[in-house]
C-alpha cells in the first residue's frame, strides 16, 4: 500500500512538470551549451544529466554532470564500421563502457551507423566465448 502511495505521488509530480516548461528549460540548456562550446562547424555530442533534490518545496541539492565528446563521432562511426572492438574503442577515445554504449546509441539515432551494425557488436565476442568455456571446464574439473 505504501509503495502505491509513493507511485501515485511520483505521477502527480510528473503531471505538474508540464512538457512546455520542460521544453523551455531544455531550449535554454541547449542555447547555453552552444554558446559555451562556440562550435558552429564542429561535431560534438553533449550529454547533460541533471539531478535536483527537492524537499519541503525547496531545491536542497543540485547536481549537473556534463560530458562533451568533441569531434569524434564520425571517427567513432568509421571505427565501428571497420569492426573495432569495444576495448580498443574505449582505449582510443578514453571512454568507459557506459559512455561507449551511450555514444553507440547516439550514432544509430544520427544515422551514422545502422541498427544492424550495433546489433552485430552486441553479439558474443571471442573473449566472452573463451571465458565461458574456461569457466565451464574449471567447474567440471572441480566436480570430478
Amino acid at each position: 500500500m505504501e509503495q502505491e502511495t509513493v507511485l501515485l505521488q511520483r505521477e502527480r509530480i510528473k503531471a505538474k512538470l508540464d512538457k512546455k516548461l520542460l521544453a523551455q528549460a531544455m531550449a535554454v540548456t541547449v542555447k547555453a551549451i552552444l554558446t559555451a562550446i562556440e562550435a558552429e562547424d564542429d561535431d560534438y555530442w553533449v550529454n547533460v544529466d541533471l539531478n535536483v533534490h527537492v524537499q519541503g518545496g525547496r531545491a536542497l541539492q543540485k547536481l549537473a554532470r556534463v560530458n562533451v565528446y568533441g569531434g569524434l563521432t564520425k571517427d567513432l562511426a568509421r571505427d565501428v564500421q571497420a569492426g573495432m572492438g569495444d576495448d580498443l574503442l574505449m582505449e582510443k577515445y578514453h571512454l568507459n563502457s557506459r559512455q561507449l554504449e551511450r555514444l553507440l546509441r547516439n550514432l544509430v539515432e544520427a544515422d551514422l551507423i545502422t541498427s544492424m551494425q550495433l546489433y552485430e557488436r552486441t553479439s558474443l565476442s571471442d573473449s566472452q566465448v573463451t571465458r565461458a568455456f574456461l569457466e565451464t571446464e574449471k567447474a567440471i574439473t572441480e566436480i570430478d
